[in-house]
């Protein structure tokens, strides 16, 4: 195996581990701490251009194994139908034998592919992981207002109450003109402004659960995506194997 095939191999060994990490569920802590790590750390900032630079060396290599696997399965054909007409195989004597040149470089181009994908993969995750926990941040945060709300729902039901009998004890002792109606203008003004909030809250957690959800059922295909494809490969190399 080559040097570029080697680490093409190395490479995916490294991004099967990723792609574990990153698709098994973890709690809410532990997948803020690993988004945090993937956005703001001074590794993750500074991971671009390496990433492009790995893509590119993956392409390369996956075109060449590519080209090589077509012209080796080519010149393999031509053998077989050589040594059909002739009845001998045409395969040099000093020279590796051309199956096993073609099952390497089949070997070569699958690893390759994998490799490529699953850098793609790994990018899409990363993603989606991110999302998911800028979603649970502003889920969370409309869920601390949303109680504050009922607090100050509480506090403002109390207030009516006390103004509503401090509205009677006057009344009963010294009644003012349109104290009443002073007093109603003024509930009415605050419940209708606390009454617009609540409503503009209920909007944003509705707008953000389903984004969520969204959210969930992307990162769910992709999964079942990935658990898929490898599968496929897993198949496609056992056959070739046999082959």
């Amino acid at each position: 195996m080559s040097l570029a095939n080697q680490i093409s191999f190395a490479v995916l060994a490294v991004e099967g581990v990723v792609v574990v990490l990153l698709s098994i569920p973890l709690p809410a802590k532990a997948r803020k701490a690993l988004a945090r790590l993937l956005t703001e750390s001074a590794i993750a900032k500074q991971a671009s251009v390496p990433f492009w630079f790995l893509a590119i060396f993956l392409a390369v290599n996956f075109a060449d194994a590519t080209l090589r696997q077509y012209k080796l399965s080519q010149q393999h054909h031509g053998v077989e139908i050589d040594s059909h007409h002739h009845h001998h195989v045409g395969y040099p004597i000093n020279d590796m034998d051309p199956r096993a040149k073609l099952f390497q470089a089949q070997r070569n181009m699958y690893l390759t592919g994998s490799a490529l994908f699953l850098l793609f993969v790994i990018n899409v995750l990363r993603g989606l992981l991110v999302d998911i926990v800028r979603a649970e941040t502003k889920l969370a945060a409309l869920v601390a207002q949303a109680a504050n709300n009922n607090r100050q729902v509480k506090q403002l039901l109390d207030e009516n109450d006390k103004l509503q009998k401090g509205k009677e004890l006057l009344a009963a002792s010294a009644p003012a003109d349109n104290f009443d109606e002073k007093v109603e203008a003024a509930v009415a003004a605050k419940t209708e402004i606390l009454k617009k909030q609540a409503d503009s809250n209920h909007r944003q957690y509705m707008a953000l659960s389903d984004k969520y959800n969204e959210l969930e059922k992307k990162y769910d295909l992709l999964k079942t995506r990935r658990a898929e494809e490898e599968g496929h490969n897993v198949v496609q190399a056992a056959s070739k194997k046999d082959d």
